[in-house]
């Protein structure tokens, strides 16, 4: 919005490579080794402004890291402990910003060190009749997230970015048992899975968008946040074809700032509650040359605020999708056609800008 003829266009890009490699010095012992490398750029252009309007801003990360897997007691204790080392290097270009945004958006290297262990217990094997496990699982781990360069100089008119915004770390925990297992030959049920998890989230300086009166979404550094809840799932395969799948999540994302309009509210863009439902169905093609799999997806999200201070409570989201997936080579090559929201339910993440309504993807991926 200004005066006079105006096409500006911000490009934004992201490439990376990943390599790992495993070592097992003994049949209890086995280590991981991963280097991956993230290059994400951003160029401003302007079509009436010559020369452009800065020059490009780039991030480089390099991480590299190592796991070990223990198993002990025959595999009835499993201990995995990581360490990953962070090194970031920037060149933001910092033209029209203020001194104070520039200084945070401009951290020219820093190098993060990440710690993190699980474990999983067997303490329940072959009960009722047949293969199956119960165990008790726990992680923990530190995290850190530095501002993607849409969150820093992004502008989409309905949503802007935050040349300030300062990186997001946290420390993530959860613990619970899952239960897994295989019944019988000839039966109809084939395999049956399920959990219950509860995770307890600290974060500092969390990343969010927040709209302001103008409705204009900006991302914000929220000062402290804490997000507890409870997650369950469970599914079904039958004559190892079909699988259901129902899934619930409860949680309290909570402010912990020292804001007293906000303090202790709800996270807006977080739901309270959350519900996934979802049916396959399996059978392979071309004498087992090709996979073929039919599905559909209902999500259920309620009790979610649009708002930092919860003044403004949004509808519960009902979206259902349904698609087809042919997969060949092993199922190294896959290509998806999928449907969302068949129903066409107009629904609004922020105040004037809904989102859309049916709309059709078709999408191909192949791994080597």
């Amino acid at each position: 919005v200004g005066v006079g003829a105006q096409e500006a266009r911000e490009r934004f890009s992201r490439r990376g490579n990943r390599l790992t490699g495993a070592w097992r010095p003994v049949d209890e012992l086995s280590l991981t080794v991963l280097v991956e490398t993230e290059v994400e750029r951003r160029r401003p252009e302007e079509a009436f402004h010559a020369p452009p309007l800065g020059p490009a801003s780039a991030r480089t990360t390099w991480t590299y890291g190592l796991e070990a897997n223990a198993e002990l007691l025959g595999g009835d204790l499993a201990f995995t402990p990581s360490y990953r080392r962070r090194d970031l290097r920037s060149r933001v270009a910092t033209t029209g910003l203020s001194a104070a945004a520039s200084a945070g958006a401009d951290r020219a290297r820093e190098r993060r060190d990440i710690f993190a262990a699980g474990g999983a217990w067997v303490i329940a094997r072959d009960r009722l009749g047949h293969e199956n496990a119960l165990r008790l699982r726990a992680n923990i781990g530190r995290y850190f997230r530095e501002p993607a360069f849409s969150e820093l100089f992004g502008d989409r008119g309905t949503s802007i970015g935050n040349a300030a915004l300062k990186p997001e770390s946290g420390l993530s925990r959860d613990a619970g048992l899952t239960l897994d297992g295989h019944p019988p030959a000839g039966a109809a049920l084939t395999a049956y899975r399920a959990s219950a998890v509860y995770f307890d989230n600290e974060i500092d300086n969390l990343i969010a968008y927040v709209q302001n009166a103008q409705r204009v979404s900006r991302a914000e550094n929220v000062f402290r946040a804490r997000v507890r809840g409870w997650e369950n799932d469970a599914a079904l395969t039958f004559l190892d074809a079909v699988t259901l799948r129902a899934a619930y999540t409860f949680q309290d994302p909570a402010d912990r700032s020292r804001v007293p309009g906000t303090r202790d509210r709800q996270l807006p863009g977080r739901p309270e509650r959350q519900i996934d439902l979802s049916a396959e169905a399996r059978r392979e093609l071309l004498e087992g040359r090709l996979t073929g799999a039919l599905f559909w997806e209902h999500e259920i999200a309620a009790g979610t605020f649009r708002d930092a201070s919860n003044f403004i409570r949004l509808p519960d989201r009902r979206l259902h999708n349904a698609g087809v997936t042919l997969r060949a080579f092993n199922e190294r090559l896959a290509v998806t056609a999928e449907a969302r929201n068949l129903t066409d339910e107009h629904f609004a993440d922020f105040e004037g800008f809904p989102l859309p309504g049916r709309a059709f993807f078709l999408t191909a991926s192949c791994a080597f």
